[in-house]
């Protein structure tokens, strides 16, 4: 993964320390913890999420936010993933952290397709996930938890406006 690498001044003694207000996306942290933050927060575990490959997102040293992209597919003309993503910190999104983070599946694994899905109860998740740049696709009728009907969201490179699409 050739996401940011941290700043070598960020380590001591194998572990991150706090500097000054500095955010940054990583796959340097590790993959195990990123992954966890990401199941704990989203109701799975660490298992149904593999084969899986994580990237946190960093504040000062701490971690904040991170995504796993996950359920790899291969198809004859492409491939697609899956994204989840948590966000601790909704000061840390900019403009910088977002291209590195649709850098990744779309240019360096080359996915055709990155798919979200999210309750159709979370409002706020469906409102990030449209101003992202992700289309809806359709529902999902008590696919979330049960009772709960799930919206899935897609997103195609040529459509990813922070990595130079329309």
């Amino acid at each position: 993964m050739e996401l940011h690498k941290p700043n070598s001044r960020l380590r001591e003694n194998g572990h991150i320390r706090r500097c000054k207000s500095r955010v940054e996306l990583t796959a340097e942290y590790p993959q195990e913890l990123t992954i966890e933050y990401v199941a704990d927060r989203i109701g799975l575990t660490v298992e149904d999420m593999q084969p899986a490959v994580g990237a946190a997102v960093l504040k000062d040293g701490n971690l904040v936010a991170a995504a796993v992209f996950n359920n790899f597919h291969v198809l004859t003309n492409g491939s697609w993933c899956e994204i989840s993503v948590v966000i601790g910190d909704k000061t840390i999104l900019n403009r910088s952290i977002l291209r590195q983070a649709f850098e990744y599946p779309f240019r360096q694994l080359g996915v055709t397709r990155l798919k979200a899905e999210c309750s159709a109860l979370n409002r706020e998740c469906r409102k990030l996930l449209d101003r992202l740049g992700f289309k809806q696709e359709g529902i999902s009728r008590r696919a979330h938890d049960g009772s709960t009907d799930s919206v899935m969201w897609s997103m195609l490179p040529e459509e990813c406006f922070w990595i130079g699409g329309n």
